[in-house]
């Protein structure tokens, strides 16, 4: 505990969107993790609830009131996610923004409720989220709609077997959705001839490999961060180079591409996140955060720009106050996100298309639109 405490001391804090002086600013807390090898959903969701800030304060804030963000690096670590919580309940944020990945959402889920503290995750998908009267909010879709409708699009490419890898550090995301694949291909007739497991930062990915290419799969189904697919798919592909790659959108960032390179070539992934979306306000913001951050626009990126936006809606409506946020967020209705419009229900989940997209010449590519509505 000594260790993690100290970590939370030396933790990033920092004070975006608001001079000395003027109206008080009204602090957003933003968590998740923004150093290591798995960092990059955390780095492109602060990056982009920055940029996010920066227009709604130039817009003239809530009410003339300037948003502050109060960033915190949990640093992929449940105990460390938990203290950063604390602290921004603490120093009196209105909401907060994370985390990155469900293990870390899972690790403070009960905090937030008891201290009554809405928190919208731009990325948190697992199930275990779903359905609940609590506080908490996300942009994206559930573990259950993107595992069954990869499922369906892997049967109907005419693989009848996979195997499937997946880690165990993001459990609460990785499990539920391998376990909604798995009942949904199942359920078509489908066949999981192998699973594997491993831990991130402990396990040896060539290993991992060996035992892939041993089985000889028909198909494999990757659960992992960009960090780690890339490693076993370079692995694997020296091993096995036909093979047809399925994969979460978990991997599908910048990070996947440049550490893969040209071994996840054909990958093919599932995500509620279309890279070449036509939509006016999406092309805007791809060149805001090409201009800030010379890079491309994550799936991390857009979604925690909407959260920082759809945070500021209720926000108008409560005058600044967390008095009645939730309900208020509760009955936005429709919102006009990035990429078309999306609702939360009663819990705070929302249902959004999904896109297959593959990886061609370096780039995502989408093959697929899964509608909302046809989703399982």
């Amino acid at each position: 505990m000594r260790h993690h405490t100290i970590l939370l001391l030396l933790t990033l804090t920092l004070l975006v969107g608001a001079a000395c002086g003027g109206p008080k600013p009204i602090h957003v807390g933003f968590a998740a993790q923004l150093t290591g090898p798995h960092s990059d959903l955390g780095v492109d969701g602060r990056d982009a609830a920055i940029l996010a800030v920066e227009a709604l304060n130039a817009a003239g804030g809530i009410n003339g009131r300037p948003l502050q963000l109060v960033i915190h690096d949990d640093q992929g670590d449940p105990e460390v996610a938990r203290q950063v919580s604390s602290a921004l309940i603490e120093q009196g944020v209105v909401a907060i923004i994370g985390h990155s990945t469900s293990a870390q959402t899972e690790a403070v889920f009960e905090q937030i409720n008891q201290a009554n503290m809405v928190m919208i995750s731009p990325t948190t998908s697992s199930d275990y989220f779903t359905g609940q009267d609590d506080y908490f909010f996300r942009i994206t879709s559930t573990t259950s709609m993107q595992g069954r409708a990869l499922a369906r699009y892997v049967y109907t490419q005419g693989y009848t077997q996979t195997a499937i890898v997946y880690d165990q550090t993001n459990l609460t995301f990785s499990n539920s959705f391998k376990e909604n694949f798995e009942a949904e291909f199942h359920k078509l007739g489908g066949e999981v001839e192998l699973v594997l497991s491993f831990t991130s930062r402990i396990d040896d990915v060539r290993t991992i490999a060996q035992s892939l290419a041993t089985h000889e799969p028909t198909a494999l189904l990757l659960i992992a961060s960009a960090f780690d697919a890339a490693l076993i798919v370079q692995a694997f592909r020296q091993l096995n180079p036909t093979t047809p790659i399925f994969s979460s959108g978990w991997a599908q960032t910048e990070e996947l591409l440049i550490k893969g390179g040209n071994a996840v070539e054909g990958m093919t992934l599932i995500i509620a996140f279309n890279p070449q979306h036509s939509d006016p306000a999406f092309q805007r913001f791809i060149e805001r955060f090409d201009q800030r951050y010379q890079r491309p626009v994550s799936f991390a990126a857009a979604f925690s720009y909407e959260a920082i936006l759809v945070l500021a809606k209720g926000l108008h409506q409560t005058k600044g106050s967390t008095t009645g946020l939730r309900e208020v967020l509760r009955e936005l209705g429709p919102i006009a996100g990035l990429q078309g419009t999306f609702e939360f229900d009663q819990f705070g989940d929302v249902r959004r298309d999904l896109y297959i997209s593959s990886v061609r010449a370096g780039t995502f590519q989408v093959v697929t639109t899964i509608p909302a509505e046809e989703l399982p």
